[in-house]
């Protein structure tokens, strides 16, 4: 078996991931004090319905918090997010429904259930009573399963696509009795809670085990016939919904690939006007689909008028496109000049660079060759007769000799010399004054200045009185002239 069977294989199985995707996991319950209390006689709300998923192997329990008026139940709904609220009217049924109006007005995708003790004088005020912001009507007979199914039945009811998307089996309870469906329906959930757990034992590990536990018959409840076709009906428009806007995502990525060719064309005006309208039909898109996500029931001309917004959509997307490769295509020949005048500006910018470089250079060597130079250097100790001391030590002098050779691209006129004497211990023997050299000042030892006419001048001495003691060494003569630090040299003296 090829690799494309084995494919086709696979995924012919149920896609358990995707079921169950919403979830009650907050609900709020309604309840007066003496009404809590005769519910929570075995225990806990919380800790028994916990209890009842543990046994039947279900995952994520809901959280349970407890007030004692509708007003309260408002402002807790205002205060957290509450999937389900279960009321218990206690003896004002009115007050109940007027509470429950002022819940659905501001949150109308909030469930709320009535929990009420059934007698005969309950069914004759409800019957009388309009009841259209309650989502169903329970009879309450002390079992704690009830609650179990309203959670799974306002569950199941949430994920109604999951039964035309994905196939899973749907169960129509159809029954106008109250007393009957209440008790029934923890039946119901029980049988079918039990049989998925007895299924999921096929499973290879617990994860799909936990899985295959969602793939289970889907409970829907009808008062009536009529309820029951629209309940059908419904669950086909919300899967024809999520199939709408699963083409409008698709189209919309779509567009983001297109849309990053814009700025190639940016100021076309053709382009500029598609953007506006497709822009536009995007919009509306969107409105719509947030009015169908706040409408709790949706009818088949609003799914019609979402799905030809669509296709108005993608025909703008289609003919964007177009215009975008007709104008890729006339900016070609654009581009392709562009690309010959930029390689012939890098060529001509190549070239000046170059011209620049070679005119820096020839700056720098004719500085250079400006630069005065001097050679011969040599340093003697003299004694107090201006004769040679062999022993630093004794010196009352020290002179430096040089000679200052020809150089024609040397500027003429008079040049200070300057003196550095650097003794062994890297002090440097001053008493000369300072100059500046390269941005700074530095010391001197002494200086002298010279007439420089372009000629050989030898024999140039700069004298060092001696003002501090000498000791044997070697010894450094710097000397600078006009910003330049023209030699450096060492001398060992004994």
């Amino acid at each position: 078996m090829n690799e494309q069977a084995l494919s086709r294989l696979y995924m012919k199985d149920t896609a358990f991931g995707k079921l169950m995707q919403r979830r009650v996991f907050n609900v709020l319950l309604v309840a007066s004090p003496y009404d809590a209390f005769m519910m929570e006689e075995d225990g806990r709300v919380e800790e028994q319905l916990y209890f009842e998923y543990v046994s039947l192997n279900l995952s994520s329990p809901p959280r349970v918090t407890r007030v004692s008026t509708m007003d309260e139940a408002l402002e807790s709904r205002r205060a957290h997010h509450t999937d389900l609220v279960i009321a218990m009217p206690g003896v004002d049924v009115a007050e109940c429904i007027e509470g429950a109006a002022r819940i659905k007005a501001e949150y109308p995708r909030t469930p709320v259930v009535m929990l009420t003790p059934f007698s005969k004088e309950v069914s004759r005020r409800l019957a009388k009573t309009d009841l259209s912001a309650i989502d169903y009507v329970f009879s309450w007979l002390g079992n704690m399963d009830l609650l179990l199914a309203i959670i799974k039945l306002m569950e199941d009811r949430l994920n109604a696509a999951d039964i035309t998307e994905v196939g899973v089996q749907m169960i129509m309870v159809v029954e106008d009795s109250v007393r009957f469906y209440s008790s029934v329906l923890p039946h119901i959930y029980k049988f079918l809670l039990k049989q998925s757990r007895e299924f999921s034992t096929e499973a290879l590990n617990e994860h799909e085990q936990m899985l295959r536990m969602r793939g289970r018959p889907k409970v829907m409840l009808a008062r009536d016939y009529e309820e029951a076709v629209a309940l059908k009906e419904q669950a086909e428009l919300d899967l024809q919904q999520q199939d709408l806007e699963a083409d409008y995502d698709a189209l919309n990525s779509e567009f983001a690939i297109f849309e990053n060719q814009r700025r190639l064309v940016m100021d076309d005006s053709v382009k500029r006007a598609l953007t506006e309208k497709y822009e536009t039909a995007r919009l509306q898109v969107e409105k719509l689909q947030q009015e169908l996500k706040n409408q709790k029931n949706k009818s088949a001309r609003e799914i019609k008028k979402l799905k030809d917004e669509i296709s108005t959509l993608r025909n703008l997307l289609r003919h964007y496109v177009e215009e975008i490769n007709r104008l890729n295509q006339e900016n070609a020949a654009l581009r392709a000049e562009n690309s010959e005048v930029k390689a012939q500006n890098e060529q001509l910018s190549s070239r000046v660079a170059e011209t620049s470089r070679k005119n820096e250079v020839l700056s720098e060597r004719m500085t250079l060759a400006e630069k005065l130079n001097v050679t011969g250097v040599n340093l003697m100790p003299l004694n107090k007769k201006g004769k040679q001391e062999k022993k630093v030590a004794k010196a009352r002098q020290m002179r430096v000799t040089f000679t200052i050779p020809q150089n024609n691209s040397t500027p003429v006129g008079e040049k200070t010399i300057y003196l550095r004497l650097i003794s062994p211990s890297g002090q440097l023997l001053g008493g000369g004054g300072s100059f500046g050299f390269e941005g700074a000042s530095l010391e001197c030892s002494a200086k002298k200045v010279v007439e420089y006419a372009g000629e050989e001048i030898g024999g140039v001495t700069i004298y060092w009185d001696v003002n501090t003691a000498l000791t044997p060494g070697q010894y450094t003569v710097e000397l600078f002239a006009d910003n330049y630090r023209l030699a450096s040299r060492r001398f060992d003296l004994k």
